[in-house]
């Protein structure tokens, strides 16, 4: 009979097991032994005995799926987000431990984040999480860590790491701020607009005191963004917030006063978009051939790819098709020359819908130029969600 291999300290995940000790808050092994015993669970869970819990709070032992799942339930959360608490421990485990002591971790992580190694970055800011003694502390490098993940692509667990961080009562007003920048990044990221938006708005009545202008005009225009994003996916768009939109579009163009033209164009086919929604369609125009025509004389193909769909999507509105047809080959032309495949795949959807009647053969070249670029953006994207409407109707 083979011997059974005896279970180490570190046979288990301790990112998970903390996780769990938290999600059971002063509730004992045994009630939640009980939990799984009890209706509506019994029966159709595998139960979870106290001792086996003990194990994998604790680091000693991982879970089955079986018994990830019935904690999920039990927990009321997803099973994805335990699953991503074991996915960052393995990540850890595959990084060197880093020789950075307490005073230098901070600019070891800096250097890690500069270089995008987001990786060794998680490694810092998970060791230094565990050094911390302080709550305030805690906080800021457990906000450190959900950046990471974030950009390792495990948001759930990055959304729900920075939710944790802001019910702490020892995270600081500029924290609190950060941390709400960083989910409304995280949710727009994902496609979920309007959560994004709400979440900046809060942010913006969290500004610490000893906030910077850049800070506060990087905030107006994002808000200023998000809002007319969603009020573009609407049919009846809110006037009062579209106005709120020009208003922030407006501040945030003086506050940068020229001083990063990127900026200034990219706030000026803000404004543009903006009077569209307002029934100013003749301004938003002028704004936005002004805009496409200082993005190509200071070299911005990447601002001209952006304000040249925005004119195109006007004049699809108002059925000038030929002129679509140009700008939309223009911002596809730009677009994949800069890799910006959001724009491209807009473009390229605008191209199909455009060509599909008359030109059949060239709208099924565009087609497949969607097909390509869809599984590289958010399936929340409103853009792919109606490119997908559109494939399900001409599915036989």
């Amino acid at each position: 009979m083979p011997r059974r291999e005896k279970k180490t300290e570190y046979s288990g995940s301790k990112i998970l097991g903390t996780e769990l000790r938290r999600l059971r808050g002063g509730r004992t092994l045994e009630d939640i032994e009980a939990l799984c015993k009890a209706p509506p669970l019994a029966g159709k869970i595998q139960p979870v005995s106290s001792s086996s819990l003990w194990d994998i709070e604790h680091g000693r032992q991982m879970p089955k799926l079986s018994t990830l799942f019935a904690l999920s339930l039990v927990y009321r959360v997803s099973m994805n987000q335990l699953m991503g608490y074991v996915m960052e421990e393995q990540l850890l485990s595959n990084v060197p431990a880093s020789e950075a002591g307490d005073d230098d971790v901070v600019a070891a992580f800096g250097r890690m984040l500069a270089l995008g190694a987001w990786h060794e970055a998680l490694s810092l800011a998970i060791r230094a999480e565990r050094r911390a003694t302080v709550e305030s502390e805690q906080v800021k490098w457990r906000g450190n860590r959900a950046t990471c993940l974030a950009n390792l692509g495990l948001h759930d667990e990055a959304v729900s790491i920075l939710t944790r961080c802001l019910e702490s009562p020892a995270a600081s007003r500029r924290q609190e701020y950060m941390i709400l920048h960083n989910l409304a990044d995280m949710y727009a990221s994902d496609g979920n607009l309007r959560i994004a938006e709400l979440l900046l708005r809060e942010a913006h009545e969290t500004l610490p005191e000893d906030a910077t202008p850049v800070e506060v005009m990087g905030l107006e225009s994002l808000r200023a963004a998000l809002i007319v994003d969603v009020q573009e996916l609407k049919r009846d768009p809110n006037e009062r917030a579209v106005r709120e939109a020009l208003r922030l579009a407006q501040r945030a163009e003086k506050a940068n006063a020229d001083a990063d033209l990127t900026v200034t164009l990219r706030l000026q086919c803000l404004r543009a978009r903006a009077q569209n929604l307002l029934g100013n369609a003749l301004l938003a125009s002028k704004e936005l051939e002004s805009a496409i025509a200082r993005a190509k004389d200071l070299g911005f193909p990447g601002v001209e790819a952006r304000a040249s769909l925005i004119l195109a999507k006007m004049r699809v509105a108002a059925k000038n098709a030929a002129a679509a047809e140009t700008l939309l080959l223009r911002a596809a032309s730009l677009a994949d020359a800069c890799q910006l495949n959001d724009v491209l795949f807009s473009a390229a959807f605008e191209l199909f819908c455009l060509l599909r009647n008359d030109r059949p053969g060239s709208a099924v070249t565009w087609l497949r130029r969607c097909r390509e670029l869809a599984p590289l953006l958010p399936g929340n994207c409103p853009t792919v969600q109606a490119f997908e409407r559109v494939v399900a109707e001409l599915a036989p």
